[in-house]
């Protein structure tokens, strides 16, 4: 069996079908990758890169961009690393106002029960599992 990896792209052209040929021809590959003919791996990254184009680039709702990304996840067949970790970040980021790559560091954090991020950052302040401090508070 074939393992691949998909790009940012590859979800992007599916998600807002700016190509409509693209999009038919990713729909083709996500049914094979369904169906067990093929398997596929992406990463955090690639999800970073996929929230930041769509929210910013394509003007995508953050709550259509975690339906979006909870469609993503499911996909059969699909490895992804730190599920758990991107579905906290996911309903983060869709119920705070926070970037994802925020909601990311909190949800990493938390699952490695760290309790505390040293930022400037005050939309960590927004998280209640975090506590933020700035390096005066440590030194």
């Amino acid at each position: 069996m074939t393992m691949i990896f998909l790009d940012a792209n590859i979800f992007i052209r599916f998600l807002t079908k700016d190509d409509h040929k693209k999009a038919e021809d990713v729909k083709k590959l996500f049914e094979l990758i369904e169906g067990g003919k093929i398997k596929a791996q992406t990463h955090i990254i690639v999800l970073a890169e996929i929230v930041w184009t769509l929210h910013s680039f394509f003007k995508v709702k953050k709550e259509t961009i975690a339906e979006y990304i909870t469609l993503l996840l499911d996909l059969k067949n699909l490895a992804m690393n730190d599920e758990k970790i991107i579905s906290r970040a996911i309903e983060i980021f869709k119920n705070r106002n926070i970037d994802f790559i925020d909601a990311f560091c909190a949800s990493l954090a938390t699952e490695h029960q760290i309790k505390y991020i040293c930022s400037y950052d005050r939309d960590f302040d927004k998280i209640k599992d975090i506590k933020r401090i700035e390096p005066r508070d440590l030194i």
